[in-house]
């Protein structure tokens, strides 16, 4: 017995020996072998940064003057285009996040109508709204409509929102769930009839001459933002960078107007 593992460690040693030819060709494939390890593992590393990348798209990095229109293109063969990947197909399903800061200064401004804050369709904002979001004519409400498959108009609303100080609102989906965020609360969840219409349609960011005040920092994510990304942009808070067509800066833009101290 130990004959033989004497020979099998002396051919085992010949195989591997540089001057063996068996040992080299051994040697060669290892290497190539691990090198497309290497070059595997490179690949997966790059997709998942650029998934990750285009999982998070900024609509809108800074801060605007609210009463001023401004359309992010969809179509990638335009200038200037920031598309939207459709939701993910989460292990849950369907899923997607729409988180931006808002400052309204004046409810009195074009009292009556309906203020557009912004929605993803069509120029006329009907019947594509998946998503869309007005301030109510009269009342002191933030209206969320939601295309579905079942109904073109499905809607909440969230009362008191807050006035003459910033706040973050975040637009959840999961399946025919409707979760609306003010401040990192949940204040409105709704059951939607059918599972949402995706469309693929521009986004239009205050249209229609929009609302007294300014937004800042409009995201959008293909999936259910989770708590720590939704306090990661409570604790940002809005842009202190206007936009040029803004060119001034607001006179809100100090931390105490979006936090509690």
């Amino acid at each position: 017995m130990d004959f033989i593992k004497q020979n099998a460690s002396i051919g085992t040693n010949a195989l591997m020996s540089n001057n063996s030819p068996m040992g080299m060709i051994i040697k060669a494939v290892i290497a190539i072998v691990l090198i497309m390890f290497i070059l595997y593992i490179g690949q997966q590393i790059v997709k998942n940064y650029k998934d990750y990348k285009s999982s998070k798209i900024w609509l809108l990095n800074g801060t605007k003057d609210a009463k001023k229109r401004m359309v992010i293109l969809q179509d990638p063969s335009k200038h200037g285009a920031q598309t939207l990947r459709r939701s993910k197909n989460e292990e849950n399903g369907l899923e997607f996040s729409y988180v931006f800061w808002m400052f309204v200064d004046d409810w009195s401004y074009r009292n009556g109508e309906w203020k557009h804050v912004f929605h993803k369709g069509n120029e006329k904002a009907w019947p594509l709204r998946g998503p869309g979001v007005w301030l109510h004519p009269k009342d002191n409400k933030l209206r969320v409509y939601m295309n579905t498959f079942k109904k073109i108009d499905e809607f909440v609303d969230v009362d008191n929102i807050p006035l003459n100080k910033w706040f973050n609102v975040a637009v959840c989906i999961k399946q025919k769930i409707m979760d609306v965020y003010v401040n990192g609360n949940v204040v409105k969840s709704k059951e939607l009839d059918g599972l949402p219409k995706q469309n693929y349609g521009d986004v239009y960011i205050n249209a229609f001459q929009g609302f007294s005040g300014y937004m800042s920092n409009i995201k959008y994510y293909d999936y259910y933002i989770s708590y720590p990304e939704l306090n990661s942009n409570l604790a940002s808070g809005p842009s202190m960078m206007p936009i040029a067509q803004s060119q001034q800066m607001p006179p809100y833009l100090t931390p105490n107007w979006w936090t509690d101290n």
